[in-house]
């Protein structure tokens, strides 16, 4: 999973060019209109959409957050893409299944490298729906969708985003200091 954001190739007002080989699942555009990527107040570099639903492709664990008696709860799980939606397979007694579909819930998976201090993040947005029309499940059970948990998992779920967001850290070229962060994890051995 390459890392495409560097300080290399940046405008003069710190803009990325967009990435073109990206395959989008949906229709997504960059941040501005002259082929350059947005970068916001903190200097985080905005994901479009079609970046977004690329990056859920390639990451085997999302976090899904809901609430459950007034309370967060964030759940890891194995999950398949669907076109564009998310789906989530659990059993019928899961707290995911009983507690957060029919619900607004986030959906967020990530990549974080410590050494470069770079990564991304990617949060879906929407409503969890459970999926219970058996033609709908006969489909779904073709996407070989296995949960990792050792109980019966007999229960679609499927969020439908009706949000799309995602930040990128790029790979920083130099530190607060104006050191090379890599000069400075060379000096540290």
């Amino acid at each position: 999973m390459g890392r495409r954001g560097t300080a290399q190739g940046r405008d003069l007002l710190g803009r990325l060019p967009c990435s073109t080989g990206l395959k989008s699942l949906r229709i997504g555009s960059c941040g501005a209109h002259d082929g350059t990527m947005t970068v916001d107040k903190s200097g985080l570099e905005v994901l479009t959409e079609g970046e977004c639903f690329a990056l859920l492709e390639t990451a085997p664990i999302g976090r899904v957050v809901y609430s459950d008696r007034a309370l967060p709860v964030i759940v890891p799980v194995n999950f398949a893409i669907d076109g564009v939606d998310v789906v989530i397979r659990t059993g019928r007694r899961s707290r995911l299944a009983t507690h957060a579909a029919g619900h607004v819930i986030a959906f967020e998976i990530d990549e974080i490298d410590v050494v470069s201090r770079s990564g991304w993040s990617v949060v879906l947005t929407g409503y969890l729906q459970l999926v219970d029309d058996p033609a709908e499940v006969g489909r779904l059970e073709r996407l070989g969708l296995r949960s990792w948990a050792p109980s019966a998992h007999d229960r679609y779920l499927r969020l439908r985003p009706d949000l799309v967001t995602g930040r990128r850290i790029p790979v920083a070229v130099s530190g607060s200091s104006g050191d090379v962060v890599g000069a400075e994890l060379a000096r540290a051995d």
